[in-house]
Order: structure tokens, then sequence, then C-alpha cells
């Protein structure tokens, strides 16, 4: 409970720190969570289908690294 309002205190201080904007990722809905992972796999096969093999590598272990933290956060 104690979690939940910090997260919203956070969020309402982040939206109006940037103008009302609203964060969208990463979401609290699991399922908006799958959603947006799929898109980045997306992305990410397609940057792959045309980027140097030393350039994929260097990458990917960039957005794996990016996405563990992110889903460490989500899911703590």
């Amino acid at each position: 409970m104690v979690r939940k309002l910090r997260a919203d205190a956070a969020s309402q201080k982040f939206a109006d720190d940037c103008g009302r904007l609203k964060q969208i990722f990463p979401p609290r809905d699991r399922s908006q969570l799958d959603k947006y992972m799929k898109l980045l796999e997306a992305a990410c096969s397609l940057y792959e289908a045309s980027a140097d093999t030393e350039q994929k590598q260097e990458i990917q272990r960039f957005l794996i690294q990016k996405v563990r933290k992110i889903l460490l956060k989500f899911t703590s």
C-alpha cells in the first residue's frame, strides 16, 4: 500500500515536472508491459536485420541490461 502511494506520488511529481506529460514505460499493468516488450523486441529485430555484427552485439548487451533493470523495478 505504501509502495503504491509512493509510486503514485512519484508519478505525479514526474508529470508536474514534465509539463503534465504521462509516463508510459514501464507500465504498472502487466498486459501493457507485455505489449511494450513485444514492441521493443520487434524494434530490436528490425535493427538487427540492418546493423553491423559488432554493433548488434554491443546494442544487444546494452538492451538486455536495460530491460533487466526495468523488469527488476517492475517486479520488486
